[in-house]
């Protein structure tokens, strides 16, 4: 199956230039809009079906995981990408897929929208676009919950390594409890520039105060390691 995101400019222009816009117009230009981001979202669940059933073969696994003894996963993509590759000694319920699971049939529903904090009424046509309705309307894992709450009770995970998330705020929702807590963090990163986004994007997270704390604070308790490009 594949969609077509036609190369219209549909009636914009013509509205811009002469300042007709009508509620009638803007509510069938929001159907537009919000009809071909669901089109590109079907579109994008496909294509990683098609590369998890031709290509998962010629991944190659990265030696930086040997060591590492890892009892939950919590697992911002769509597939089961870890178990294929690396272990298959984790059950399911140690594995929260957060943003929803595609299925080697290609099936499932997934997360894939605008992050909850930009919100706002006057996106009502787009609110099945926005991750938090998407979590509710496709009753998508939650667990993580637990593991958090558990976590910052307990110190279930003395260690957390991070690898693959660009730690951007739109999962801040998620990724803020885990990052607050004792535990040693471990964010996995090619080079200078990569660190500086995801020193940003902590920042962004944990406000100022909190980022000296976890970074350079006398109980410093976040890592970067480089990893090869």
């Amino acid at each position: 199956m594949l969609y077509v995101v036609e190369n219209k400019q549909y009636f914009l222009d013509e509205y811009l230039i002469n300042d007709k816009w009508t509620k009638k117009d803007l509510e069938k230009l929001y159907r537009k809009i919000h009809d071909e981001i669901i089109n590109f979202i079907r579109l994008f669940r496909c294509y990683i079906s098609w590369v998890n059933k031709f290509f998962m073969n010629q991944v190659q696994p990265k030696n930086i995981f040997e060591n590492i003894n890892i009892t939950k996963i919590l697992n911002f993509n769509y597939t089961d990408t870890f178990r294929k590759i690396y272990s298959n000694n984790l059950i399911d319920k140690d594995i929260c897929w957060v943003h929803g699971r595609i299925l080697d049939d290609g099936k499932g529903n997934i997360v894939m929208g605008s992050g909850s904090d930009f919100y706002d009424e006057k996106y009502e046509y787009f609110l099945d676009l926005f991750k938090f309705y998407q979590k509710y309307k496709y009753k998508t894992d939650m667990q993580y919950l637990k593991w958090a709450e558990l976590n910052k009770e307990n110190k279930i995970f003395n260690e957390i390594h991070i690898f693959g998330h660009s730690l951007d705020t739109t999962d801040a929702d998620i990724l803020k409890p885990f990052l607050e807590s004792n535990s040693n963090i471990f964010i996995y990163c090619r080079n200078n520039q990569e660190r500086y986004k995801f020193e940003k994007n902590i920042l962004a997270i944990l406000g100022k105060d909190l980022f000296l704390k976890k970074l350079r604070g006398e109980d410093k308790n976040i890592e970067f390691v480089y990893i090869e490009e």
